[in-house]
């Protein structure tokens, strides 16, 4: 990944449904606590929502993963709408399965889900977009999420959180060959995660290959705070720490 020009190896170790870790290697010891050592971020989320950051010594608490993770590496349907509906994407009835006939909608402009021009990555790409159930048809700082037609995996999201405006962009392979495994559909193959128009980190995935010498580390519980964690993180750590958080 990379956050204001400096780049940092970052490792998906996948063991289950809404169960990984995300291994950042190569941190200032600022980041870390650990005095003159480059270290390490070892981000562990289990099931149940169970999320720890071991940051050199500290184990921090952290938050639930949000929705973007939660459609790419949780394998569970109700759990990513009830992230959408908590990111103000979905509306409580988003949730509930109900079929809709086209010809009885009487207002086409108030319809929330309509085909658009987005993007996969910086190409062109005909989406299916889900607005936010209370965003104004012209606003621009609206809450939507744009997914492929074809794979239903999202390609572009934005979303407020923190009282800011962030946008996170992806790139997938969406190209069907024999020597492309389907997983490569599932995740996207880089992202950019955005403050307003500021990027402020952007990801890079290789194609994985599976380890099946990989155990699943013990997981520790956090005792530090997420906020305090925070107040002691320089603004280029505090970058790395929101885009992580906001996309694994």
């Amino acid at each position: 990944m990379v956050v204001d020009g400096k780049t940092y190896k970052t490792e998906l170790r996948w063991f289950a449904p809404s169960s990984y870790n995300i291994v950042i290697a190569g941190l200032p010891s600022a980041f870390t606590g650990v005095a003159g050592n480059e270290g390490q971020w070892v981000l562990q989320r289990r099931p149940g929502g169970r999320c720890s950051l071991v940051a050199g010594n500290r184990y921090v608490q952290c938050t639930p993963a949000m929705f973007w993770a939660m459609i790419e590496l949780s394998a569970q349907p109700e759990s990513v709408s009830g992230s959408l509906i908590r990111a103000g994407i979905y509306s409580q009835a988003d949730a509930v399965f109900d079929e809709t006939h086209s010809s009885s909608v009487s207002d086409p402009q108030s319809r929330r889900v309509k085909l658009a021009v987005g993007k996969n990555g910086e190409t062109p790409k005909a989406v299916m977009r889900i607005r936010a159930p209370s965003a104004a048809p012209e606003a621009t700082d609206a809450a939507y999420i744009d997914f492929d037609q074809n794979f239903l995996v999202p390609l572009y999201a934005q979303f407020q959180h923190t009282g800011a405006l962030y946008k996170i962009q992806a790139r997938t392979e969406l190209n069907i060959d024999r020597e492309q495994p389907r997983y490569s559909h599932v995740l996207a193959s880089s992202l950019r995660v955005f403050r307003g128009d500021d990027t402020i980190a952007r990801f890079s995935r290789a194609e994985a290959t599976p380890d099946r010498s990989v155990k699943e580390d013990k997981f520790r519980e956090g005792v530090v705070s997420l906020p305090s964690f925070q107040e002691s993180l320089s603004g280029d750590a505090n970058n790395l720490l929101t885009a992580l958080l906001l996309t694994h």
